[in-house]
Order: C-alpha cells, then structure tokens, then sequence
C-alpha cells in the first residue's frame, strides 16, 4: 500500500528583481510547517511551490506545482495539503470544486492558517462558508484587474514611462509624469564603447570584466566577483544602440556584416549561407546535418563566385541616387506600437504573465527594428566598386539583391539566381 504523505503549497502572483517577495516566503512556509507540526508532520513534509503564478483560472496551466498536487491527490498519494490561506489554492468557483471533489473523494485534509480547514466539520454551513471564500477570492482578483487597469490608464494619459528603466536609466518624477532619467551610477557610456572597441558581445563581455564596470540584476558570478554575460549585455545594446548589433537574417540568426556577401546566399536547399570569414568562403550548416550525398557540397570559396557577382553588378542603372524600401509603412509602425500599449495593459490587469509579456514585447520591439531597417534609405552608386571594405560592400549588394542563390554544385548558375530589390534597375 502507497505511504499517504502531507503538502505544503506557496504562492505568489508576481515576483521580480525588485521585489522578489523573500519576506511573503518565509511568512507562509512558516505558517505552513506550524500547522502541520501541529498534526504531527515533520520531517515527511513535501513543499510545492508556484512563485510569479497567478491563481487566476485562465493561467492555471502555469501553476504546475498546483497541477501537480493535484494529481497526486486524485491519485490517493496526499493526506492532507496545507497552506497559508485559500486564496493562496484558488481564486475561481471551477477551481474550487476541482480541488475539494478530488479531496472529498480521495479523503485528503485541505488546511489553511488562516481560515482552518477547509469544510471544517463538513456541515452545510461550513461548507457554505467554504464555497463563499472562493466567490470572494475571485471577487478580490477581478478587482485587482480591474484597479490595475485603471491604473493604467490614467499613467498612460499623464505620459508615465510603463515597466522598469533599463540599464542606465532609472525613472523620476518630471512634470507631474514619471519617466526614465539617464543612472548617473550606471553609465552607458562604459558598455556602448566597450561594445565599439570588442567589435562582439563576447568580446565586450571580455573588456567589461576586466574592467568591472557594474553588472546589473542578479548576474552570474565567478567566484565572488559578478560577471558580464552575452545575453543582458546584448538587451542592452538592442535598447540603445541597435546599430551596433547585426540584423537579424532571414533565418533569424545575427550573422556579422564583416564578410561582404553576408545574409545575401541562399543555398539550393533554401538555407541561407554562413559567412567563414577565416576560410573566407560560405557553407550551408543544413548540408552538414543532412549529409554530402544528400546534399551535395556545402562550401564555396569566395572567389570562386565573386566573378558571376561582377558580371551581374555591372548591369546597375539606377536614375536616382538613393534606394528607400518602397510602401508607406506609418501605419505598420502605429500598429505595432499599438500591440506593445496593449500588452502592457494585459499584463497590469493580470492576464499576460511576466513570461508571456516580456516574449511579446520582444517580438513587438523586433518587428519595429525590421521595420526601421526595411526602411533605411541607403545610398546606391552609379557602379560598385569592389575595393570597398566588406561592411560597405555588403550595403550596397544587399541594398541591390534580396538574394543570390546558388545551385547544388554552389556556383552562380547565371542572371537568373539574383532577385533585384527594383528590376527596372538591371540594364
């Protein structure tokens, strides 16, 4: 016969950098471990734990210690679950009777510090009381939603900055509106030139240990000692200097613009080439996962189809000077800063979790830096001229062709591998 074992659940709807809610864990697990020592439970006691979760009904998916007790108590594992109070279990009718069916069949004892045991002696008025906690506590989310939503509203109408100040900001009170100020204690200074100097994030992250300029958040730690990392340091330069990062390709890798062809070949496979700058040459890595018999060859030299680019270079006509992607995109961009409004409000009324936001705001912010570089007006010569250094060169060919595709033996099999941006432009 399975040994029966008892449940500490906690939670917490949000926690984060600033307020991680250290104070609120210990107060519950401690509550917690008095009641069930009370019945006789020590060292047996299994602690389950939903932090940054909300209770509410339509993100229960993402209580997964909460599923999980669950489970284990439809399966006769539990015999009594404790916690610092009902609402930290639910916050919805549905939820309500999914657990308190499953305890009342599976005989478990559900025990809160706050309101004791849920049902208390099982007569009609205890269970009462027991449906009306839940009604309540569902009220008391739907008000929350709501307050904060107001909230909202009335920061967005006064101009507040919403969310937390990146790195080398920090916010403050101007007009009557609270925006974000330049962190005289975290300049961005330091990060932008170390950036510049490495020429790479990693390279970047190297210059900032060494020279121990402040790590922000909870960073990774060598020994005692902070440490930069790729990742956060990248963030920060995508905020404030996007410039200083490669765009992102069609594969949606961040290839580095150094080698003159870069996010320009396409191999016969659909993949895109990655520049070997050392080798200088181009492979398709789907080549290397598929194999050579099945691919046929992976790697071209530059050379080898830096002619056939020439030859193709040499029947540019443009009659104006400068290139600007065509189609008014105001409207795509008023749209796409309309979604990021929107899920900031989604997020203050409860229904994006921190998660969910902060991915959809970084695809909103991606779809705003494509726009922007879609838009980008780039100069475009009378002819090309092959001595320019690769960053420049790789300009004006990405700013002339979508796309140059090579064929299975990864040569340029003639004009009609190149896909001008402006046909009208090739001669």
């Amino acid at each position: 016969m399975t040994t029966r074992y008892p449940i500490a659940y906690v939670r917490r709807s949000s926690a984060d950098a600033d307020n991680p809610g250290d104070v609120s864990r210990e107060a519950q697990e401690a509550a917690i471990r008095q009641l069930a020592h009370r019945d006789g439970h020590n060292g047996n006691l299994r602690v389950l734990v939903d932090w940054d979760r909300s209770a509410d009904e339509a993100k229960e998916s993402k209580r997964t210690a909460f599923l999980s007790m669950l489970a284990a108590i439809e399966a006769g594992e539990v015999s009594a679950v404790y916690a610092a109070s009902l609402d930290r279990l639910y916050r919805s009718i549905r939820t309500f009777v999914r657990l308190t069916d499953a305890a009342r069949k599976h005989d478990t004892r559900i025990v809160t510090a706050r309101e004791g045991v849920l049902g208390g002696d099982g007569s009609p008025m205890a269970q009462a009381f027991a449906e009306i906690t839940a009604v309540f506590a569902g009220l008391e989310l739907r008000t929350a939603k709501a307050r904060a939503a107001g909230a909202l509203a009335v920061r967005q109408a006064r101009g507040d900055h919403i969310g937390r100040a990146g790195y080398g900001q920090k916010l403050a009170r101007v007009d009557g509106a609270i925006v974000t100020v330049p962190d005289p204690e975290h300049p961005l200074g330091p990060i932008l030139e170390a950036v510049r100097e490495a020429g790479s994030i990693l390279g970047a992250c190297k210059l900032l240990n060494e020279r121990k300029i402040p790590v922000p958040g909870k960073p990774r730690t060598n020994g005692d000692r902070p440490i930069w990392h790729p990742t956060p340091l990248r963030r920060i330069i995508e905020r404030n200097a996007a410039e200083l990062v490669p765009a992102a390709g069609p594969t949606g890798r961040r290839t580095p613009t150094h080698s003159a062809l870069a996010q320009l070949l396409t191999c016969h496979c659909g993949h895109v080439l990655t520049p070997e700058p050392a080798r200088k040459g181009y492979r398709c890595t789907m080549g290397n996962r598929t194999g050579r018999d099945t691919h046929g060859p992976m790697w071209v030299p530059e050379r080898a189809i830096l002619p056939a680019l020439q030859a193709e270079a040499a029947h540019l006509r443009v009659p104006h000077k400068e290139y600007e992607a065509a189609g008014t995109v105001d409207g795509r961009r008023d749209a796409l800063r309309a979604r990021l409004a929107r899920y900031a409000e989604l997020y203050a009324e409860g229904t994006f979790d921190r998660e969910r936001y902060d991915a959809e705001k970084a695809r909103a912010k991606r779809d705003l830096a494509a726009l922007d570089a879609e838009t980008t007006a780039v100069a475009i010569p009378a002819a090309v001229d092959w001595t320019w250094p690769p960053e420049t060169l790789n300009t004006v060919l990405r700013a002339l062709w979508a796309s140059v595709q090579v064929d299975r033996t990864m040569r340029i099999p003639g004009p009609e591998a190149f896909a001008w941006r402006v046909p009208e432009w090739r001669a």
